[in-house]
């Protein structure tokens, strides 16, 4: 029999309040560039010290503690030269001397500040129904797939008990701090099993994404990046990290978004950033779907009535799902009621990997598309809130029902190697990822065009593979145009190689064999230099 437990210390313990006020002078953090990496500073004798003397006058005046990398795990030489600064100083004041007059610094922006976006209330619960699941018609979805294991939805939160009855053998990665406090295992628990913990196994509750696995990391922007990195189609961000705009961090979801990353983000929580009509972030982000709170009748008030009791509404709001008094599991053998966007978020999540499943192709616009269009419209429900819940309510089934019609696979053509235009190769444009892997030299950048994957430098722009039919139903050929000794790599979304084969100058053109439905990364090399990369998907 499972144990229950009053769960009150969450509620006060994860609302931290986020504030860009600076009234007083404590230890802060900025981000800014640093405009030549020669110029960062070293520790001597457990101080910061600089060879440039603005620098050195700069961490004197201000008192500045660290100079950190903030965003290691991007690709971009850009965003490798932004560092986070820590001050015990007035930060509005080192901001306003970096833009007016230094030359070794600029562009400083907030740096990300975390907070999760839950509230479990503190009662016990032996869930009688599941209301929220009945309410996104998980059933229907269910009928059109249970979810396909090779898709795996990113949990991106503080930490996670990996043995608990829903979560444990349902990851295939785990990338978190080593320590963290008690309460980041229990929301980051309770959202991982919302999105993706196990499903039909006689325990517990059932999650909307069913058979579809998780990949498990930390809370933050490297997390994600590491995750998009690694080819993780969806990722869920049930946290905030600010109240205002940052370029740095917008730069980084762009690249994310160009890898094929779907992001969602839970909206905020009301109090979150000083009111319900305020902007969070990362939700507020462009290319991040943001997702705030109804309940069981479709209601933004959690009290039908008190203006005061919603959670987040304003204009970046995409979708509504639910998030008051919804069944959540914080610990083994624990599960309560809970309220939170941190909550509603992963439903969107889940319903993702289930449209991944039957269509693996479609690309962030195409599942937003789909999202929007089959969302229930619960204006009637919420007049004094049109405009502010996005699209309405998710439906699950109906999305699943509307993915099922995208990229159908297609065994029969062949492409025309001598015009991408009507190529089957357009497929892969679909796909959206970027095609650079964690082995190359950051300093490079990649992107997609719209029949194969771009080239990572411009001197090779004549290099132009072709990969098809993709999505695949097993098997596909990898055609390129430069006669050399070329060695033809297959990686599957877990990074194991599947294939590495070195083909001799003679052969332009290689058969694939793909044994189990899931994404892979296919690669060519040729004179120790990748040459290109893209994604092709098993059906």
């Amino acid at each position: 029999m499972k144990n229950f437990i009053l769960f009150i210390s969450l509620t006060t313990a994860l609302l931290f309040n986020i504030s860009t006020a600076k009234s007083q002078i404590v230890t802060e953090k900025i981000w800014v560039t640093v405009n030549s990496i020669n110029d960062l500073p070293n520790q001597e004798d457990g101080k910061l010290v600089s060879a440039n003397q603005e620098l050195q006058q700069l961490i004197e005046e201000f008192h500045i503690q660290s100079f950190d990398q903030a965003l290691f795990n991007s690709k971009r030489e850009d965003l490798l030269k932004v560092y986070e600064i820590e001050c015990f100083c007035d930060v509005l004041d080192l901001e306003k001397r970096i833009v007016e007059t230094s030359n070794v610094l600029s562009n400083p922006q907030p740096a990300p500040e975390y907070d999760f976006m839950a509230d479990p209330d503190d009662y016990l619960a032996i869930f009688p129904n599941d209301y929220a699941l009945d309410l996104i018609k998980a059933r229907g979805a269910w009928n059109y797939t249970n979810g396909d294991t090779s898709i795996i939805l990113g949990v991106s939160d503080g930490n996670f008990f990996l043995a608990h009855e829903e979560l444990e053998n349902e990851f295939v990665s785990v990338d978190v701090p080593t320590s963290t406090p008690s309460y980041y295992y229990n929301h980051g628990t309770a959202v991982a099993a919302t999105a993706g913990g196990k499903t039909n196994n006689s325990q517990g509750k059932s999650s909307i994404g069913y058979n579809c696995r998780l990949a498990l990391a930390g809370m933050g922007y490297n997390y994600i990046m590491q995750l998009s990195n690694d080819g993780v189609p969806v990722i869920n961000m049930s946290w905030a990290s600010g109240c205002s705009y940052n370029a740095y961090l917008q730069t980084l979801i762009n690249e994310m978004y160009d890898n094929g990353t779907i992001l969602v983000a839970a909206a905020g929580n009301g109090g979150t950033c000083g009111g319900p009509t305020n902007l969070v972030y990362p939700a507020a982000f462009d290319h991040v779907i943001s997702v705030t709170s109804i309940g069981e009748e479709d209601n933004h008030e959690k009290t039908i009535g008190d203006p005061t009791t919603t959670h987040q509404h304003n204009s970046t709001v995409d979708l509504a799902a639910p998030g008051y008094l919804v069944g959540i599991t914080v610990a083994p053998g624990y599960y309560i009621y809970g309220n939170g966007t941190s909550f509603a978020a992963p439903y969107v999540t889940g319903t993702i990997g289930l449209m991944l499943s039957v269509a693996p192709c479609l690309t962030y616009e195409e599942v937003e598309k789909i999202l929007k269009e089959t969302a229930v419209n619960i204006d009637a429900q919420n007049p004094d809130y049109i405009g502010g819940l996005g699209a309405g309510r998710l439906d699950a089934e109906a999305a699943v029902l509307m993915a099922t019609s995208f990229c159908t696979p297609d065994t029969t053509s062949t492409p025309d190697t001598t015009s991408t235009e009507g190529s089957p190769t357009i497929e892969i444009d679909t796909l959206n990822y970027n095609v650079a892997d964690a082995t190359e030299n950051p300093d490079q950048e990649t992107s997609t065009t719209s029949q194969v994957a771009e080239l990572d430098s411009k001197d090779n722009m004549s290099f132009d593979p072709q990969l098809y039919p993709n999505p695949t139903l097993g098997e596909a050929i990898i055609t390129w145009d430069i006669d050399q000794h070329t060695v033809i790599s297959v990686v599957n979304l877990l990074g194991e190689v599947i294939l590495k084969k070195e083909v001799n100058s003679g052969t332009t053109s290689m058969k694939l064999n793909f044994p189990n439905p899931g994404v892979y990364l296919v690669s060519l090399e040729q004179a120790g230099q990748k040459k290109w990369s893209g994604k092709i998907v098993k059906m």
